[in-house]
């Protein structure tokens, strides 16, 4: 066993950056797009288990907890940049299609969580994005959520500053707006639903209206 501290300054807003590389007998780890650091080890079991966050070495310390918001365990460079290649898989782009990759929302420690969302076109051609929008410091399923919405109209390149579809209720027994779809229906109208609980409803299950 290999215990070994890695000591790195935070990001402005206390953030740090963490690229991890898992190979058969080795393993990577670059901070704040630093050099990289890389242990050897031998191979692992059949069922390798990995546990990645804070620990507190003082039994008699303050508590220490770990919130992230955004992971990647591959191989490829971080941070993304728009010349990277997609890997293969299920999110139907290969690599020779045309794509724009960027980010709509920056995760802050104020909103350290932006997910959940969805993308339709509009009647004009633009195209209107909504997802779930952490922002009042925490990042839990549970915690509070507002559905936010931002508008391209040059096929994504640039968006609109973001602007609040559905507001985070307070008393409202759902607690949050969590996993929105969108769906235009055949008289022209955009359906949204989401993930909420109403004061009528007894459990927390799909909410929906048209506009």
């Amino acid at each position: 066993m290999l215990d070994d501290t890695i000591l790195s300054l935070p990001r402005p807003g206390g953030w740090h950056e963490v690229r991890l590389a898992l190979e058969p007998t080795s393993m990577e780890f670059e901070i704040n797009s630093t050099a990289p650091i890389r242990f050897e080890h031998d191979a692992y079991p059949g069922s390798p288990r990995l546990q990645f966050g804070s620990v507190q070495p003082d039994s008699s310390g303050p508590a220490v907890v770990s919130e992230f918001r955004y992971v990647f365990f591959d191989r490829f460079p971080y941070p993304y940049s728009s010349a990277d290649t997609m890997p293969e898989g299920p999110e139907d782009i290969g690599h020779g299609d045309e794509m724009i990759r960027l980010r709509v929302a920056e995760a802050t420690p104020e909103s350290p969580r932006h997910s959940e969302g969805d993308v339709i076109a509009l009647k004009d051609g633009s195209l209107l994005l909504i997802w779930s929008d952490y922002f009042q410091g925490k990042g839990w399923d549970r915690s509070p959520a507002r559905l936010s919405g931002k508008v391209s109209r040059d096929g994504g390149r640039n968006w609109s500053p973001a602007r609040t579809i559905v507001d985070y209720d307070p008393d409202s027994p759902g607690g949050n707006l969590m996993s929105v779809s969108l769906l235009r229906a055949s008289d022209g109208d955009i359906l949204l639903a989401y993930h909420d609980r109403t004061r009528e409803m007894k459990a927390k299950g799909m909410v929906g209206c048209a506009t």
